[in-house]
């Protein structure tokens, strides 16, 4: 019995850890994602004066925000992301980008001349358009027109202090609440035996 125990085990060993190690063979650990392994790509559709674009494969984009300011683009990703891709941006159009990054998630690239970023959703990726902004041109600010001439003369201007005002309400024959009180409400009877 114990012969056929051993001989159960030794069949029973490899059979037992091939099943227990397909499942975990057949997932990727998540810092072994497919973006780490070369799956994404960009490729450099149109490099001119007037318009670089980039199209970017194998990667997902969650989001894009530009900042006119500094002439960069963030970028939020749907998976984690190459930092080397990024980092050879830079090296492939360095006329149009001065700077790139990725960090896991989110990556930025800057502009080296001012311009305007556009994306694009596409079917395996992500599309990215960089056109130059067209110069701003300094407003022409026309010469102001003469001031108007001044009314009156000298001769009609005061030279003392001005006069009190007078409130519309006094002009107009009013008087103050206490005045039409005194004059128009009747006394109560213990006022009038007092004077």
């Amino acid at each position: 019995m114990t012969g056929c125990r051993r001989a159960l085990r030794r069949l029973a060993a490899p059979f037992a850890a091939a099943v227990i190690a397909a499942p975990a063979a057949a997932q990727a650990p998540a810092y072994k994602a497919p973006a780490y392994h070369g799956a994404a790509a960009y490729e450099i559709i149109r490099s001119d004066p007037d318009v670089l674009e980039i199209r970017f494969h194998g990667i997902t984009m969650r989001g894009a925000h530009a900042d006119d300011s500094q002439n960069a683009l963030a970028l939020d990703f749907q998976q984690p992301v190459d930092g080397a891709l990024f980092g050879r941006l830079p090296l492939s159009a360095p006329l149009w980008i001065s700077m790139a990054y990725c960090n896991f998630h989110n990556g930025v690239i800057r502009g080296t001349r001012p311009v305007t970023f556009l994306t694009r959703a596409e079917s395996d990726g992500f599309s990215l358009r960089l056109v130059p902004r067209a110069p701003v041109a300094e407003a022409v600010v026309p010469p102001l027109p003469p001031p108007p001439p001044m009314r009156g003369s000298y001769t009609e201007q005061r030279t003392g202090p001005p006069a009190e005002p007078v409130s519309p309400a006094t002009t107009a024959g009013f008087h103050t609440p206490g005045e039409y009180a005194a004059a128009v409400l009747p006394r109560p009877n213990w006022m009038q035996k007092a004077l």
